[in-house]
């Protein structure tokens, strides 16, 4: 599955983002290993910064979701030339 926007929010006030890095939140039914991929987020490169945390949560369906599998904390480490890259923390 590809990257959903309706599914992206920042979280608390990062709509004023100075130099400070942001908190997104993200829910989908993509396994970990495709969200954490290098350019999965490229779609949205121009909203994320090095060292934003995007919070990913791993649901069955993400319109209606009735169970979670997995959450990631999610790390911006690159992002140059619309190419985004993510280490990631899982907890189960």
């Amino acid at each position: 599955m590809a990257f959903l926007i309706k599914n992206f929010s920042p979280v608390g006030g990062n709509a004023k983002r100075g130099d400070v890095s942001s908190l997104f939140t993200y829910r989908t039914a993509d396994a970990e290993a495709v969200v954490v991929a290098s350019g999965y987020f490229n779609s949205i490169s121009s909203i994320l910064s090095v060292g934003d945390q995007i919070n990913i949560i791993v649901v069955d369906a993400p319109d209606a979701p009735t169970s979670q599998s997995d959450y990631i904390n999610g790390y911006v480490l690159t992002n140059a030339s619309g190419v985004v890259d993510i280490a990631a923390m899982t907890i189960v």
